[in-house]
């Protein structure tokens, strides 16, 4: 069964192999992350995310404008801001042609230019004006600095949310993560844009809620209780959706833990903490005017709802950038790639949902529907096809709260260990899609794809000091391999019965007896 647990495993393990075992993990996370980012970040020239003009000039140019930059209003009334042309006008001279390389934004004049994509309300503007600081004379290097910046703040929160977490839970947020980081997550949370900091804030959130309200400790609830507070303060202060996302993970956790918070009604101040975050970001911006008004287009009608039903499956597997590819939507995934990615995906969630209570049913079908529901209705709202106005990436931060309630099980928590072949089948997949991602957009900007070289060094126009493209592609590899090496240690701890770290463990026997009745399943 995909879902078994391996036999003959002892129940517990001596105090020094665990605590040796958490260390090495640490050590291979810590810097199999360092690695991959790195890879991820240097991979591509200034401008490559989506809507990286914007982001730039909205970085160079935080509210209020007139602070930073020069200020005007056009003839239509539409405000002007003044920054460098590498900011405004890098991504122009590359995207929609996977051909041309990156050499063009060396090309491009120092000179400064005006631009109308900046920041003016839309988004919340706290994530511009701490970018900002990262501005320096040489646009380049400060993308850099800004994406690396990016990327150690990931691995700083990923790593205090798995210190928080019991040892099930640490195994329930790997795999809740890991099958659907490759490519999408990885990409964005290397980049300056602001949905990593989404990705990221939601999903630490949602899993320090999850370590507080499971916890006997004190010291350790209030702990995760403000790395909780923190992470949806990062994801709110990035984009709105995001605050509306962090609403919903607090209504999710209330209902997964309710039988802890009916027995502790403080408990539930966290979870009420986290919404208002998540309200206050939400109405920041005026991105939140889209769930009444759609994105501006003409209404929808039966046979559009129709057509954009059937597409749906499309995009909600397409974290794995399939179809709307990465970068400027440009650079697609090819099947061997998506499709293994996808289908781990999917057989993740069909194995999780073989156990259920009410509440991890509600729980699911919540997160579910939104997932489902919130795009198809911004569709035909608007009067769009599936993909116009409303990318898969707006929708990613969800995806761990959506895996972190199918795989959670409501007879121990935590999640079921997989076997060692299992495991073996999950690193593979992942490993090979992760190198062949990382390879495609090396090359996509290096020497523009189609040049038909497995070898990254031949045939460069673009790149930048430091590790050559091979060796940039080598270590990302090796890194992110790193990480998925963990696996084989979190499945190492705990056993089919109640172990030690498991979140039982940290179940008083009042709160025990208070647990509702499940749906068993057979194994």
């Amino acid at each position: 069964m995909l879902d078994a647990e391996s036999n003959g495993s002892p129940a517990r393990q001596s105090w020094p192999r665990r605590h040796a075992l958490s260390w090495v993990a640490a050590v291979l996370a810590i810097v199999g992350g360092v690695a991959t980012a790195f890879a991820w970040a240097v991979a591509s020239p200034v401008g490559s995310s989506p809507d990286d003009d914007y982001h730039m000039a909205s970085i160079w140019c935080p509210a209020p404008l007139d602070r930073s930059c020069s200020v005007r209003t056009d003839a239509r009334g539409v405000v002007e801001v003044q920054v460098p042309a590498q900011v405004a006008k890098s991504s122009g001279c590359y995207s929609g042609d996977v051909t041309v390389s990156g050499a063009c934004t060396t090309q491009i004049a120092d000179v400064s230019v005006w631009t109308t994509r900046v920041n003016n309300g839309e988004y919340p503007g706290l994530y511009y004006t701490v970018m900002h600081v990262f501005v320096g004379e040489d646009v380049y290097q400060s993308v850099m600095v800004m994406r690396a910046v990016n990327g150690a703040i990931a691995i700083v929160l990923i790593g205090l949310v798995v210190v928080a977490l019991p040892r099930s839970g640490r195994r329930l947020f790997a795999y809740s993560t890991l099958p659907v980081c490759v490519p999408m997550m990885i990409y964005l949370v290397a980049s300056i844009n602001p949905s990593g900091w989404a990705l990221i804030g939601v999903a630490a959130a949602w899993f320090s809620m999850y370590a507080a309200l499971v916890s006997r400790s004190q010291v350790r609830t209030v702990l995760s209780g403000v790395l909780a507070v923190v992470s949806a303060g990062l994801a709110s202060s990035a984009r709105s959706d995001a605050g509306s996302f962090l609403c919903l993970a607090a209504f999710v956790a209330t209902i997964l833990f309710w039988p802890r918070i009916r027995l502790n009604r403080w408990r539930l101040v966290l979870p009420v903490i986290v919404a208002l975050v998540g309200l206050a970001g939400f109405l920041s911006g005026s991105q939140s005017g889209v769930l009444t008004a759609g994105f501006g287009g003409s209404g929808g009608t039966l046979i559009l709802f129709a057509a954009d039903l059937v597409l749906m499956p499309i995009f909600m597997i397409d974290f794995t950038a399939g179809v709307f590819g990465l970068n400027w939507v440009d650079t697609v995934m090819p099947p061997i790639v998506c499709v293994p990615v996808a289908i781990l995906a999917v057989a993740m969630l069909i194995v999780g949902m073989r156990r259920l209570d009410w509440r991890k049913l509600v729980s699911f079908v919540a997160v579910y529907g939104v997932y489902f529901a919130l795009p198809l209705y911004l569709f035909v709202r608007s009067g769009y096809m599936l993909g116009q106005g409303l990318q898969p990436r707006y929708m990613i931060p969800l995806l761990p709260i959506l895996f972190g309630v199918a795989l959670w099980r409501p007879d121990r928590g935590g999640a079921r260990r997989w076997s060692l072949v299992q495991t073996v089948v999950l690193v593979a997949v992942l490993v090979f899609a992760q190198t062949i991602a990382l390879h495609i957009q090396i090359q996509r900007f290096t020497s523009g794809l189609g040049s038909g070289s497995v070898n990254l060094n031949s045939n460069v126009e673009w790149w930048h000091a430091g590790p050559s493209p091979m060796a940039t592609w080598i270590l990302g590899s090796v890194g992110f391999a790193m990480i998925t090496a963990t696996l084989f240690i979190l499945r190492l701890g705990g056993s089919s019965q109640v172990a030690s770290g498991d979140l039982r463990s940290d179940v008083s026997p009042e709160e025990e007896s208070s647990e509702l009745q499940t749906v068993p399943a057979s194994s």
